[in-house]
């Protein structure tokens, strides 16, 4: 009896383990949520078009946490296509139990996008002074981002945080002072905003590793 309880026992280790493996890395593909994110997503901002073709059910190891995943999905904004490269869905994991569906968190990583292409997006949006320095002050560069949503009930937002990148950066700060080929490292949330890594060209002037 100890030897079937032990060899009971091996087995569901290694079948465990090998599932943490695999939904750790290369994970399960499902469409079974597909209807369920885009009608959550729509519901909340019906300005928002959201196609999914191939999820991955997944698990983060780091945070435990379960999360959804998909590439490449054809995502618009007020018919304006936004270039994304990766989603990720996290859930509550009790929510499922329950036969419900709670998001708790959304990762979106970008793909390069152009100036241009991110000022027609800002156009579309509310107007701040995010948007105005972008559509004033920026005339040149390109920006890769990855942005955290973190929601409540009903998918009020709660907290953000944004990082990533800016490359080849033209910034016209005034009519004679005028920043060209800058590239820097950002990290953002509610309360602040961090610029690290800085370097540009100003009038002869050479700027680097500032913050």
């Amino acid at each position: 009896m100890k030897k079937v309880f032990s060899i009971i026992s091996i087995f569901l280790f290694f079948f465990l383990a090998v599932s943490i493996v695999v939904l750790s890395t290369t994970g399960y593909e499902t469409n079974r949520f597909n209807n369920l994110i885009i009608k959550k997503i729509s519901k909340k901002n019906n300005n928002v078009n959201l196609e999914l073709e191939e999820i991955k059910f997944k698990i983060d190891i780091k945070d435990i946490g379960l999360f959804l995943e998909t590439e490449n999905p054809n995502l618009s904004y007020k018919n304006l296509k936004v270039p994304l490269e990766k989603i990720k869905v996290y859930m509550d994991f009790t929510s499922l139990i329950k036969s419900q569906f709670k998001i708790n968190k959304i990762s979106i990583l970008s793909k390069q996008i152009e100036i241009d292409q991110l000022k027609k997006i800002m156009v579309k949006m509310k107007p701040s002074n995010i948007t105005s320095i972008i559509n004033n002050k920026i005339s040149k560069g390109n920006l890769k981002t990855n942005i955290e949503f973190y929601f409540e009930e009903n998918l009020k937002i709660k907290d953000f945080i944004a990082k990533g990148d800016v490359k080849n950066m033209t910034l016209n700060i005034s009519k004679n002072l005028i920043l060209k080929e800058t590239s820097l490292n950002f990290f953002a949330d509610k309360s602040d905003i961090l610029i690290k890594n800085i370097e540009s060209k100003m009038n002869g002037l050479q700027i680097e590793n500032s913050d």
